[in-house]
């Protein structure tokens, strides 16, 4: 177990500083990519605008625990995230809105981000992100103590992205996110909150720019 924390640990202050690079760097990566580059739009040439849809793989394939309990796992189930971007220079901002109706969650918010080109098609984006959450249903926990249902949410996130899939506009990437859980400590308290390992989430998105 402790060798586990240890490992956790390790790879959140690596997402950290990774994170620190990709907002605050002057990348030189950019410098080797041309400017009539047509793959990566993220370059000073041009400006472009997305849509993407990601869900997390793991609530898909094998479920997860309830936070706010911490006892019971919910069932398989989508856990989607819908998002439109906007890109300039260096830097891309979006909007977005999450449906986990397994354990009735549903947010909107929007993210800020640096991007790092590191090839013609692969970028790293690095930002922040605050959200409003809305819980619903909750009232058959045992443990639940609030019928006010909306908090603010906020965090990190890492997002790894291959463009020009096949020559074409579409994108896959897969997004680390780190959340500060204010929903669990207003439902629940201060005692229910989650670990960094358990406010640690992945996505994988595929999605097209114009």
């Amino acid at each position: 177990m402790k060798t586990n924390v240890t490992f956790l640990k390790i790879v959140v202050v690596i997402v950290l500083l990774l994170n620190v690079v990709a907002l605050y760097g002057q990348p030189k990566a950019l410098e080797r990519i041309p400017k009539s580059n047509p793959t990566n739009d993220i370059g000073k040439e041009r400006k472009y605008l997305g849509l993407s849809i990601g869900l997390d793989p793991k609530n898909a394939l094998v479920g997860g625990t309830t936070l706010g309990t911490g006892e019971r796992r919910n069932d398989e189930a989508l856990d989607v995230v819908i998002r439109v971007m906007a890109g300039w220079d260096n830097w891309e901002i979006g909007v977005y809105a999450e449906i986990f109706d397994e354990i009735q969650y549903y947010s909107w918010g929007m993210d800020f981000n640096r991007a790092v080109p590191i090839t013609r098609t692969w970028i790293l984006l690095g930002g922040i992100h605050a959200e409003v959450v809305s819980r619903n249903g909750l009232e058959d926990i045992p443990t639940y103590r609030s019928n006010d249902q909306k908090t603010i949410n906020y965090g990190v996130n890492l997002r790894n992205r291959f463009e020009a899939l096949f020559g074409s506009p579409i994108f896959i990437e897969g997004k680390l996110n780190w959340r500060y859980r204010s929903d669990i400590r207003h439902f629940w308290g201060a005692d229910a909150m989650p670990s960094f390992r358990d406010a640690l989430s992945g996505y994988i998105s595929l999605g097209i720019k114009f």
